[in-house]
């Protein structure tokens, strides 16, 4: 965690620095396309021995658009394509032979719904499911040999539930920070039908033609 924590203090000041009151801007094209990237603490939920796993920081990417559904109290719908690597690492690997890493990388396409929490307020929550696309993926030894996954190994599609909270930058519907956990639907790993993808995020949103 020690580096998601200034990540999350970033996300703190932003919420303090946006805590005045500012009516959310509304754009007169009813589509907002936006870039997002960021960081993903990433790990798997249904491990029986917890000191067996943990997660490791990485990364994700991609492109979005938002729309605003209703006013006055601002309702919007982001639909997003990014690619996010998501595995997890194993605990007290002793051998240079032996996995240290499990990593595979996905087109996630998520659809999230976000509620502004007035109409005044640069702050929302937004929940929604998800989609993802397996693209690739690697076992890495503590040695540092890469051997790649299986078909057979990973789940190809991969379902979540998404959380979010986050702000809005100088009122902007297309542009802030957003801290948000992603949930895993099905199983992560064929052969383990308890592990499920389990993955915080902390993301940075800008209007695509923000320059």
């Amino acid at each position: 965690m020690k580096i998601i924590r200034p990540l999350i203090h970033i996300l703190l000041f932003f919420i303090i620095s946006n805590s005045e009151a500012q009516e959310v801007t509304v754009s007169k094209s009813p589509f907002l396309p936006y870039l997002v990237g960021g960081l993903n603490w990433t790990g798997v939920s249904g491990v029986e021995n917890r000191a067996q796993v943990s997660s490791y920081p990485t990364f994700n990417a991609g492109i979005g658009v938002l729309t605003l559904l209703n006013q006055p109290r601002p309702i919007s719908l982001s639909v997003e394509a990014l690619f996010s690597e998501q595995g997890f690492k194993y605990s007290d690997v002793s051998r240079n032979s032996s996995p240290e890493y499990v990593k595979a990388r996905y087109i996630n396409v998520p659809a999230v719904l976000r509620f502004n929490l007035s109409k005044t307020s640069n702050f929302y929550f937004g929940i929604g499911p998800q989609i993802g696309f397996l693209v690739d993926g690697d076992v890495i030894t503590k040695g540092g040999t890469k051997i790649p996954l299986s078909e057979s190994t990973v789940n190809k599609t991969a379902f979540d539930a998404i959380g979010a909270f986050g702000t809005n930058i100088r009122g902007k519907a297309d542009m802030g920070i957003e801290l948000r956990y992603q949930s895993g639907l099905n199983r992560f790993i064929s052969n383990q039908p308890d592990f499920r993808n389990s993955i915080l995020q902390v993301r940075v949103i800008v209007p695509m033609f923000f320059l």
